[in-house]
């Protein structure tokens, strides 16, 4: 399950890129979740995520779910 490549349609990819925090509160109903954060969320039960770059003198150096 862990770790996820990091692709164009992860969600790894959108925080890093965007620079900033997404958060979903349902993953399961949202029509925006990447498929592959639908795959995890029926996996693990987890149904909320939240998503934040880390980010070190103003580059992205990987992200926190």
């Amino acid at each position: 399950m862990f770790p996820v490549p990091l692709d164009e349609n992860s969600l790894a990819h959108a925080v890093m890129l965007g620079r900033r925090q997404i958060t979903y509160s349902n993953v399961l109903h949202d029509a925006d979740v990447p498929a592959t954060m639908r795959e995890i969320a029926v996996r693990t039960g987890d149904h909320a995520i939240a998503a934040t770059p880390l980010m070190w003198e103003g580059g992205v150096i990987g992200q926190d779910r």
